[in-house]
């Protein structure tokens, strides 16, 4: 999957793990290639999109860069990050932004976390449901609002508790509150709509395309206050 950013970026901040860019008054944050904890091969299994003797279909498509859920899904991720994580970092460093953005956007998925549409039910006119898979931990993410505290944990450097497990605030690696109380807590970026299905642990397989760099060049200036 290619990065979403255009070539003419100003670099305003950079750390271990993502890297925050300005085009114009839109915003991207870069998350690092390591800042993930998927691997290849965590995919959906059903992608023949072949109807069965009763004319209905059961499968999945990968969903493509620059569609409009694509789009969705970067813009909730990125403004979840920029207003826990980035914004209070930036000041901290004393990152004084040039412009207030008008958008903010993830510039990508994490490393190897995919976007697939499922399919199901009558050829013409399916159910289509939409799911992010990847991380080793958890078969699937239902929709942006249960992916954010998950994606969190990864800038967070992905903490582990004293007990040895993952120190995550999602539905599915802490368990102690149900999605609809974390989305409540997260109304900002939630919106009410059709959900898919179970997300936790469930059939794998596949495999994503592999995703180009962003260019090695990139034109930047430093922001930062001495």
């Amino acid at each position: 999957m290619a990065q979403n950013t255009p070539h003419t970026l100003q670099r305003i901040y950079w750390t271990a793990l993502y890297e925050v860019l300005l085009h114009q008054k839109t915003m991207f944050i870069l998350l690092h290639e390591d800042t993930t904890d998927a691997a290849p091969g965590m995919q959906p299994l059903q992608t023949d999109p072949t109807p069965d003797a009763n004319g209905e279909v059961n499968y999945y498509e990968e969903v493509e860069t620059g569609t409009k859920i694509d789009k969705l899904w970067r813009s909730k991720l990125g403004k979840f990050l920029y207003d826990t994580v980035v914004k209070a970092e930036l000041a901290q460093e004393g990152v004084q932004l040039p412009t207030p953005p008008d958008q903010i956007l993830l510039s990508s998925l994490p490393e190897h976390y995919v976007l697939w549409t499922h399919k199901k039910g009558d050829l013409h006119t399916p159910r289509t449901d939409h799911y992010l898979h990847g991380s080793v931990y958890v078969d699937r993410f239902r929709s942006p609002t249960e992916f954010l505290p998950h994606l969190k944990w990864l800038l967070d450097g992905q903490p582990m508790k004293a007990n040895g497990k993952r120190d995550c605030k999602c539905c599915y690696c802490d368990g102690s509150r149900p999605q609809g109380e974390i989305s409540k807590d997260l109304g900002a970026y939630h919106k009410r709509g059709r959900g898919g299905g179970k997300g936790g642990r469930g059939d794998r397989g596949g495999r994503s395309k592999p995703r180009s760099s962003v260019p090695e060049a990139v034109p930047y200036k430093d922001y930062r206050v001495f």
